[in-house]
């Protein structure tokens, strides 16, 4: 899992780090359980979750399956 503050995400876009010339600090991981609990829901991120009808594809592979 990758995250960064909105003045860095701003700067990205939709750049590559190449691009935006920036550079990761950590090794970016595959997240527990527990941490995506930890994650807090900001506004912006729910909207994008009711705009995209739920889960964006590219986050699945992250996340416990649902049974």
């Amino acid at each position: 899992m990758v995250a960064a503050c909105a003045k860095c995400n701003t700067k990205k876009g939709v750049k590559t780090l190449e691009e935006a010339n920036m550079k990761l600090l950590k090794v970016p991981k595959v997240p527990k359980d527990y941490d995506i609990l930890a994650i807090p829901l900001t506004s912006a991120a729910i909207r994008m979750l009711r705009i995209r009808k739920g889960t964006p594809e590219e986050w699945r592979q992250y996340l416990p399956n649902e049974s």
